[in-house]
């Protein structure tokens, strides 16, 4: 199974339908974090959580390109999905600082209510799936399921992070006379912090929960402060490059220490210097894929529907690696599926 991360390097030779190199040969990429440019990196992103999910259902061997495979997925842990929080935090605070309080107001019906929808149609389908094969659940755990505090076979904790993140921001930032102010965005980190704190004593065993929060925030201190961020790190070629050796040496470290000791606090140090060390490489290094980019406009379905493929193949005895491109090719006919489903129908749901 290890050739499925010689997969993902592959798909970046596959290049955009547009001119310029993939690297800015002098100065820096001043576009980096538009919307179009971080596509890619979420769909690099999203297919290594697909490799996450697909190896917990594969009966993969002891054969050594199997054990490689393993190693990487438990060494990446959750680094995996640092990204899509920090550019999830920076999204929110550009949206906040640009629209202002119009964006705030309209925040719960066409935000936060908007990605519910989308979650509990989700559900759903996996509700659906339960009944066919004859599963039961008590109707406490499919109620917690819509909220992601509980689960019937699908992704959870995620989902429930980005709810009460949403939420926490709005109330911070609603009510808040300087939306601009940076005692604003503290105040918003402490609840954040609330938030950790709360998850580490309720769910002290599933560290996966909130050992990746800070990153939400960093996006949006990054927001905050990126003029005076991006002039301090790229005012020579020099300095950029001691930032991104400084970034992944210390990176290294606290994930290395984080990996004997078991300490959550150095994984989360560890995951923060990993996003600050792909913000920085992403100045001056382009991502160009039509491919990752796909997967990164369809990530929230893919991330959704995936575990939906490997329970509907796993009633099949089929080789491993069939099992996967099986699953792979069907989970993204369900995303695409899902996401011209959501094109008709959320407009008449939601205004």
């Amino acid at each position: 199974m290890i050739f499925l991360y010689l997969v993902v390097p592959a798909l970046l030779l596959i290049p955009l339908p547009e001119r310029g190199s993939a690297a800015a040969p002098q100065g820096f990429f001043a576009d980096h974090m538009k919307p179009e440019r971080i596509l890619p990196v979420k769909g690099f992103f999203v297919l290594l959580v697909f490799f996450r999910h697909a190896g917990s259902y594969l009966n993969l061997s002891e054969a050594a390109r199997d054990t490689l495979f393993l190693r990487i997925d438990r060494g990446l842990d959750q680094l995996i999905v640092t990204m899509f929080l920090f550019y999830s935090g920076f999204g929110l605070y550009d949206s906040i600082q640009r629209k202002g309080q119009s964006y705030l107001r309209s925040f719960p019906r066409k935000r936060l209510l908007r990605i519910w929808l989308r979650f509990v149609f989700c559900v759903c389908l996996f509700l659906v799936y339960a009944v066919v094969a004859g599963q039961h659940y008590p109707l406490r755990q499919i109620l917690l399921s819509m909220i992601g505090w509980d689960h019937i076979g699908n992704s959870n904790w995620y989902m429930f992070v980005t709810f009460c993140l949403y939420i926490l921001l709005w109330l911070v930032f609603r009510f808040a006379k300087r939306k601009d102010a940076a005692v604003t965005l503290a105040v918003f980190s402490a609840a954040a912090l609330l938030l950790i704190i709360v998850l580490a004593v309720t769910k002290p065993k599933l560290y996966w929960w909130y050992n990746t929060i800070p990153c939400f925030v960093l996006g949006m201190w990054y927001r905050r402060f990126r003029a005076q961020t991006d002039r301090a790190v790229q005012r020579s070629g020099r300095r950029y490059w001691c930032c991104v050796l400084t970034a992944a040496l210390f990176c290294g470290g606290f994930l290395t220490d984080y990996y004997v000791t078991g300490q959550t606090v150095l994984f989360m140090i560890g995951a923060v210097l990993f996003t600050l060390l792909i913000l920085l490489l992403t100045m001056k290094i382009r991502v160009r894929s039509r491919t990752l980019a796909f997967f990164g406009r369809h990530m929230f379905s893919i991330y959704m529907l995936q575990r939906l493929s490997f329970l509907l193949l796993s009633g099949f005895s089929l080789h491993p690696y069939v099992y996967f491109l099986l699953s792979f090719l069907l989970t993204v006919g369900m995303a695409l599926a899902a996401d011209l489903f959501f094109a008709h129908t959320e407009q008449r749901l939601i205004s």
